[in-house]
């Protein structure tokens, strides 16, 4: 396995803003990424640590934004509603099925809305963040069926134009493998997706798997925890499965408008762009955008706030278009 010192680093470039620098220059925790846990308990300890501290950061990120969360149950299914003190009539009938990221393995639980909330707190409308199931107890396709399951139930309160999925990292592969599954199922597809940084080939294929490893502060590299979360996951299915890697998927037969986005220091990179290529070349409607610098992610600094405004004017132009 690569060790901690075998690692490039380059300073920020001139062109972010000196918040994005800071973190940029301080680097990740590449002990932390390069620890496989060797057990069952070690990966159950290794979900309550983060799980535990980003649920505490979803109840202060609600509050204090004024947004309205409430835990509830689909089909078996435990989801989490966000609603903005104040919706607008227009996009209180529309909704966001949001995917949480963490490599299929850890932000379940009490931290699974924090995506959500971002989107809510980003574009005004309300969401649905589902906790899927995963391993070491539910390895693939329990995500995926999970994930179906929640949509199911929504059309029968919404039309499909009316709903949007969205998804960061493992959620934003997750959202495309299951528009694929849905689509396959003859369910409708939803009016548009947002894909932040999908991880849509599970397998270590793509330039910026190599080229950018050690310089996303987030990421740092694939072999390591990253690796061993896609093996779990996939739990000896084919890598090039589009249910597991959507960036082998027939998109001829349909795919909802989608909205990629990435940055130059993000691992995933040549994922989102991969992606992107691949929904081009079969005709479907998608934009790219690629942030100077940004990693994997990337939040809380000023690139941040053209990254929401984009979602906001996307999601705006395809559910309030019906």
């Amino acid at each position: 396995m690569t060790e901690a010192e075998d690692f490039r680093s380059f300073a920020a470039p001139s062109t972010v803003s000196a918040n994005a620098a800071a973190y940029l220059n301080r680097g990740g925790d590449i002990e932390r990424a390069l620890n496989v846990p060797q057990s069952y308990e070690e990966w159950k300890e290794i979900q309550s640590e983060f799980d535990g501290m980003m649920g505490g950061m979803v109840n202060v990120f609600a509050r204090t934004q004024s947004i309205g969360l409430t835990e509830q149950n689909i089909d078996g299914v435990p989801v989490y509603f966000a609603t903005p003190e104040q919706v607008s009539s227009e996009k209180a009938g529309k909704i966001v099925l949001s995917l949480h990221g963490g490599g299929y393995v850890i932000g379940g639980g009490a931290a699974s809305p924090i995506e959500g909330l971002f989107i809510t707190y980003a574009s005004g409308f309300p969401s649905v963040s589902v906790d899927y199931r995963m391993p070491p107890d539910h390895p693939f396709p329990a995500a995926i069926e999970d994930t179906a399951k929640v949509y199911e139930e929504l059309l029968k309160t919404y039309e499909p134009e009316d709903i949007a999925f969205s998804g960061a990292s493992a959620g934003g592969g997750l959202a495309a493998a299951s528009i694929l599954h849905i689509r396959d199922q003859g369910l409708p597809l939803p009016g548009a997706v947002v894909l932040n940084t999908p991880w849509s080939d599970l397998d270590k294929i793509g330039d910026t798997y190599f080229t950018l490893e050690g310089l996303d502060p987030v990421l740092i590299t694939y072999d390591g925890l990253l690796g061993a979360m896609a093996e779990i996951y996939a739990d000896g299915e084919d890598m090039k499965n589009p249910l597991l890697s959507p960036v082998y998927g027939d998109f001829e037969t349909g795919f909802p408008p989608s909205l990629l986005i990435t940055g130059t220091r993000d691992l995933f990179l040549s994922n989102t762009a991969r992606l992107h290529r691949a929904l081009r070349d079969a005709g479907a409607s998608s934009d790219l955008l690629v942030f100077e610098g940004m990693w994997h992610g990337f939040n809380s600094v000023p690139e941040s706030e053209p990254h929401q405004q984009e979602v906001k004017l996307f999601l705006e132009r395809h559910l309030l278009s019906q």
